[in-house]
C-alpha cells in the first residue's frame, strides 16, 4: 500500500536522494554552479535523512519502533532545516560574503 507507514518513508527516502540528484546533475553538471560548503553540508544532511528514511521503511517496527524513527526523523529535519535557513540568511546579507566564511566567524564568535 502505497501510503502506509513503510510506503510514506520509502517517497521520504526517494525524495531526499532525488533532491541531492537534482543538485548534482542539473545544477552542478549542466548550469555549471559551483557549490559552496553549506551546499554540501545540505546535501549530506539530505543524504542522512534520506538513510533514516530507508532504515525505517526497512524496520518499521512497532508502535515504539515507529514513535521511535519519527522523533529521529524529526530531529534530523529540523537540523537540516536550520542549515538551510543559515545558508539563506547568508545568501541574502547586503555586502554577500562567502558562505564558509561567515560560518567560521559565527562559531569563532561563539554563536552556535
Amino acid at each position: 500500500m502505497l501510503f502506509s507507514r513503510r510506503g510514506c518513508n520509502l517517497i521520504g527516502f526517494a525524495a531526499c536522494y532525488a533532491v541531492i540528484a537534482i543538485a548534482y546533475f542539473y545544477m552542478e553538471k549542466y548550469l555549471f554552479l559551483n557549490p559552496c560548503p553549506l551546499c554540501y553540508a545540505q546535501r549530506i544532511a539530505f543524504g542522512i535523512i534520506g538513510f533514516f528514511f530507508l532504515l525505517a521503511a526497512i524496520f518499521p517496527g512497532g508502535r515504539l519502533g515507529g514513535k521511535v524513527h519519527g522523533v529521529i526523523l524529526f530531529l534530523l529535519s529540523a537540523g537540516g532545516a536550520a542549515l538551510s535557513v543559515q545558508h539563506l540568511y547568508l545568501q541574502h546579507l547586503p555586502n554577500k560574503p562567502c558562505c564558509w566564511a561567515a560560518v567560521i566567524a559565527a562559531i569563532s564568535n561563539g554563536l552556535f
